[in-house]
């Protein structure tokens, strides 16, 4: 990417006048081609070629957004560029249009006086910070690196420093001065930590360990330097980096940017001629702080009361345990990749629908979370870069934000190229989340949330993260650099997906809450949610009753008559077949409560258990007494299924000492239709009551 000038810099000689239109077409056109290529990486583009094609995202949009705003001084949305989807479209409507930004937030331009100074997000964190360390440590920023070749430990400690120098963050500290939160910085040398693990039978799993326990410890926010860098020394040459920062100072693009400033002053410092000069900030954090405490969000609160009025702000997943009153922010970590090209299926589904692989993954995700609990619609948390310059780009801090994307699980089951449209429903509503994002995410929650819920995330608890390929500027002159996770043991929501690319694959990790969450259930989450994605990516033509995409979790839907040539099996034996094919999903919910196929087996069997031990026959009458709720279906099922022989389940497992042979029930006890396949829908599940 090329050098570029600040957004305070003059305009360009070929813009629109200060209250004029832009009249050059041509000119505009090569400029717009210009702007392109800087942030894709791909030098000028044709003005014919469609930007998702390009491999463009949301992300490179909102960037090429600023640069157009900032640079020509025209005011033009994310949406916009993604509906006219090549340079040449762009061009004819940009042509013409008068310079009025209308509620485009204005310019960054430099704070007055200097010294750090809070914006209203850091704030919010530093109150988490307080309330709960544990807390706080669910909000570090940890980065792993593995290094494989001969590495300068003196160059590389100069080129932190170096770093640490170059960015006021990484030098602030926050402490309160009576009622009064303020930043200010240490002089206190940000020292490499070496710790040396060559005389550990197992230094590589030991330094992992080590580096996981560092990333959960608690920064103390009053003591600087808060940035802390450590290397373990496996071998000679064999290391593992790791740099933990607190997330009030930093976000994912400040890893990027603290990768390449640490490779280019390691060249330096190593003695070889840096590969090109190191761009001139013109803008630091302290100017979008000044900017962000400036901006008059009464638009945008009010543009979010629309989205999420009426907005279901509680999301009970089916969990092992009961939620606690407060949250412990205990957490875990679980790894799949996928299989099948589904990055490459995902970016050729996204081109097809002018929309983005984040966008593919996400109505995927919004699919299992229907799938889970019966929902139409929820809420679900996304970061955003939240940075409005180019100039901020390279900067270090806390500019991400936090958005909830209300969104509708999977679309119209009943027309062919539903999940397209599903993708494209939900391309909509990031993208006019996007245009509010700066709007402070406890805020929102101020105004929006129920008051007082410690054991839960305020308006979602849900989240999904796409941050393309991981760490990709990880890398020190003549070494082999190779990015790992961090698990440091907490959760900042119920459940987090975090999607990476690898190649042609995603490598697509699920952040859990352990209060909640055994790891086995954790592990079935993210297995349903792989199979769903790789539904989604490879069968966007397909008729969702074709598609299996909403899974056995659903309950089918109620029919009053059998249709011509139903299937004249028991309702125990259909539900026995669909429990042994998908033994994991949600079966039957209550609001209350949720039951998968496995867990409504065996309450099924145990109560038909305890029937006949209290003299229930096949031919008898059962009588059933019970609210609307999972316990009628438990025993709607009980009375109607035979006792099982635990020598042939592979599901209900019987008390010890119960009988297990069974006569067969009674004709009466027998379904007349059986359950139609599942498909995808967007209806609640069929009432807990046959």
């Amino acid at each position: 990417m090329s050098p570029e000038t600040s957004a305070t810099a003059p305009t360009p000689a070929h813009a629109p006048s200060a209250d004029g239109p832009h009249t050059d077409h041509h000119r505009l056109r090569t400029d717009l081609a210009g702007l392109w290529g800087d942030v894709l990486g791909t030098g000028p583009v044709d003005a014919a070629a469609d930007f998702t094609a390009l491999g463009g995202n949301s992300l490179q949009a909102a960037r090429i957004v600023a640069r157009i705003r900032t640079r020509l001084g025209l005011p033009v949305t994310v949406a916009e560029l993604f509906e006219q989807g090549t340079v040449s479209a762009l061009a004819r409507l940009l042509a013409g249009r008068p310079r009025d930004l209308g509620d485009v937030p204005p310019a960054v331009t430099p704070a007055p006086g200097d010294g750090p100074l809070l914006a209203p997000a850091q704030r919010r964190l530093w109150f988490l910070d307080q309330l709960s360390p544990a807390a706080g440590a669910a909000y570090n920023v940890p980065a792993l690196t593995r290094l494989r070749g001969p590495l300068e430990t003196t160059a590389l400690d100069a080129a932190w420093q170096d770093v640490v120098d170059r960015h006021e963050q990484l030098r602030t500290v926050f402490t309160l001065s009576g009622d009064v939160l303020r930043a200010g910085t240490t002089g206190d040398r940000a020292g490499l930590d070496l710790v040396d693990l060559t005389g550990h039978p197992d230094p590589y799993g030991h330094g992992v360990r080590a580096a996981d326990e560092r990333a959960a410890r608690h920064i103390d926010l009053a003591t600087g330097p808060l940035g802390r860098l450590t290397l373990y020394r496996l071998a000679a040459d064999d290391h593992l980096l790791l740099l933990v920062l607190p997330h009030l100072i930093s976000d994912g693009r400040t890893l990027d940017v603290i990768d390449q400033d640490l490779a280019h002053a390691y060249r330096r410092h190593a003695g070889r001629a840096p590969d090109q000069a190191q761009r001139e900030l013109t803008l630091a954090y302290r100017d979008f702080a000044h900017w962000s405490a400036a901006l008059d969000q009464e638009r945008a609160l009010g543009a979010w009361r629309s989205r999420l009025a009426g907005a279901p702000t509680v999301l009970d997943l089916p969990a092992d345990h009961p939620r606690p009153a407060t949250r412990s922010h205990r957490g875990s970590r679980l790894t799949r990749t996928t299989t099948g090209a589904q990055r490459t299926a995902a970016s050729h589904l996204a081109t097809a629908t002018r929309t983005t692989p984040y966008a593919v993954t996400l109505t995927a995700y919004a699919t299992l979370l229907g799938e889970l609990t019966g929902r139409q619609e929820l809420l679900v948390a996304t970061p955003m870069d939240g940075r409005p310059d180019p100039a901020l780009e390279d900067v270090v801090g806390f500019f991400a934000t936090t958005v909830p994307l209300r969104l509708r699980p999977c679309g119209d089951p009943d027309r062919p190229g539903a999940l397209r449209r599903a993708v494209r429903e939900t391309h909509g509503v990031v993208l006019d989340a996007a245009h509010d994002q700066h709007m402070p995410f406890e805020q929102l929650a101020a105004e929006l949330a129920p008051a007082g819920d410690l054991s839960r995330t305020p308006l979602t608890q849900v989240a999904l993260a796409y941050q393309g390929p991981r760490r990709p500027h990880a890398r020190l002159d003549g070494l082999d650099a190779r990015p790992l996770p961090v698990d440091n043991g907490t959760a900042k929501f119920d459940l987090t997906l975090e999607i990476h690319e690898s190649g042609d694959e995603f490598e697509i990790t699920a952040e859990y809450a352990t209060d909640l969450f055994t790891r086995e259930r954790a592990a079935r989450m993210l297995d349903r949610y792989l199979e769903i994605l790789a539904m989604v990516v490879h069968a966007p033509e397909a008729r969702d009753a074709d598609v299996d995409v909403a899974g056995p979790g659903r309950l089918p839907a109620a029919r009053h008559s059998a249709p011509a040539g139903a299937d004249p099996r028991c309702l125990h034996e259909t539900f026995a077949e669909t429990a042994a094919r998908h033994p994991h999903s949600v079966a039957v919910t209550d609001g209350t409560r949720s039951l998968t196929y496995l867990e409504l087996d065996r309450a099924a069997n145990r109560l038909a258990h305890r029937l006949r031990a209290h003299g229930a026959t096949p031919d008898g009458l059962v009588g059933l007494c019970a609210e609307r709720s999972v316990d009628l279906v438990v025993g709607v099922l009980a009375t109607s299924s035979p006792v099982p022989d635990t020598s042939r389940s592979t599901l209900g497992t019987p008390p010890p000492g119960c009988a297990t042979p069974s006569p067969t029930p009674s004709a009466a006890s027998c379904s007349a239709t059986p359950p139609p396949a599942p498909r995808c829908s967007t209806a609640k599940p069929a009432p807990s009551s046959p």
